[in-house]
């Protein structure tokens, strides 16, 4: 990962970010499987419901279609929850996450590129300063900022965070002011 810009940049930053175009909270539970059920196929029980009722409404909320979105930061803690959160955004049908990995959708020339921060992996996941980070990463893409990680077209920014196993949901939708 490229080495971050000095404080003067965050000063900035914190003085001029992006207009909130919408944010709202939403719950679920990742799917229960029963003891008996071990040893089923449950790849058409597993999603994050919660994850897609908050992006649905946060699309929504802001008159937005994910096809608006110049690139998104998400919650990518492990690899199948960024999977499921293709699924849950709407960038893939369901069970079908990893196509959009391996089609080069979330690459930084795809459809909607995703992570070009490298992802809470790359640095360590911080808990806690989780949802603080990606929004820091996305701010920076739209104020131009974010040296080679910088997308050539950087508009609308949407960020998904989440808690626990999908228990809390988060999407922020930011915007570049002109």
């Amino acid at each position: 990962m490229p080495a971050l810009p000095d404080r003067r940049l965050f000063m900035r930053l914190a003085t001029s970010l992006p207009q909130v175009k919408g944010e709202l909270p939403w719950s679920s539970e990742l799917k229960k499987c029963r003891p008996r059920d071990f040893g089923r196929s449950h790849t058409r029980n597993l999603g994050f419901d919660g994850a897609a009722r908050a992006w649905a409404k946060t699309l929504d909320d802001a008159r937005l279609k994910l096809t608006d979105l110049s690139f998104v930061e998400t919650h990518d803690c492990f690899t199948i929850a960024e999977l499921l959160e293709y699924e849950a955004m709407g960038l893939t049908l369901r069970g079908q996450g990893a196509r959009a990995t391996l089609e080069g959708w979330t690459a930084a020339d795809g459809k909607l590129p995703v992570n070009r921060s490298g992802g809470l992996k790359s640095k360590g996941h911080p808990i806690g300063a989780t949802g603080v980070s990606m929004h820091v990463m996305a701010a920076m893409q739209l104020a131009g900022q974010a040296g080679a990680m910088q997308l050539p077209r950087a508009d609308i920014g949407g960020v998904f965070n989440m808690g626990g196993a999908a228990v809390a949901n988060y999407v922020s939708i930011l915007e570049r002011q002109h």
